[in-house]
């Protein structure tokens, strides 16, 4: 009777053991898709957000012969403004910080781009003309 339950012990905690070192490949779950700027709730009760990522602008200034069009221009981080001489003049664009300095922009549609990536307020000027302009970045 002792070897019988003995025996039987033994096979149930040998089934335990090998039912635990089950060496087959576990399904692989599928990544969950979720389209960009919703919401779901996570197992533990947190709302998240599925964040769109902002794809930079190109923002344009037009350079005349004596001012900026426009001369104050809102941006995002990251965006860049691309400054075009739309008149037969040699223009010299500074950044008041020296951020920036173009070189020289000859001819009618030259131009000189420059990617704003901190946020802040800009100010610049035309070395050859005096005209002044702004870049607002928020």
């Amino acid at each position: 009777m002792i070897k019988k339950t003995v025996y039987g012990l033994l096979f149930e905690a040998l089934l335990v053991f090998f039912a635990g070192c089950n060496n087959s490949p576990k399904a692989q779950e599928s990544p969950i898709k979720i389209p960009l700027g919703e919401t779901f709730e996570l197992s533990k009760g947190v709302v998240n957000e599925v964040h769109q990522q902002r794809i930079p602008e190109d923002h344009e200034v037009m350079i005349t012969q004596s001012a900026f069009m426009p001369t104050s221009l809102k941006i995002k981080p990251g965006d860049s403004v691309t400054w075009i001489s739309i008149r037969n003049e040699t223009h010299k664009l500074v950044e008041e910080k020296g951020l920036f300095y173009s070189g020289n922009i000859l001819r009618t549609k030259k131009h000189f781009t420059f990617i704003f990536d901190n946020p802040g307020t800009y100010s610049y000027h035309d070395v050859d003309t005096g005209a002044t302009g702004e870049i607002i970045v928020k």
